[in-house]
């Protein structure tokens, strides 16, 4: 679990994991507003999208310019 803060702007941010996965990981990112601001209403109406992942990092774009910050979890399940 972690966060990327953007301040107006679309990316691409890169979140690195904190250790490693064994393979690519299923990765989810929500867009929210700054935790504490009183942001304008909406601000956080973009779509967030995955533009790489590796067993390390995970790069991160929105649609467009935006104040906020994207929530992202990632998760890998031995399905051996």
């Amino acid at each position: 679990y972690g966060e990327l803060s953007f301040t107006n702007e679309s990316g691409p941010k890169t979140f690195t994991f904190d250790q490693a996965f064994p393979s690519r990981p299923a990765v989810v990112a929500t867009a929210g507003e700054t935790p504490g601001t009183s942001a304008d209403p909406g601000s956080s109406n973009v779509n967030v999208f995955i533009s790489s992942i590796s067993t390390t990092d995970v790069t991160i774009r929105v649609s467009q310019n935006f104040t906020g910050v994207v929530y992202i979890q990632a998760i890998w399940l031995d399905c051996t």
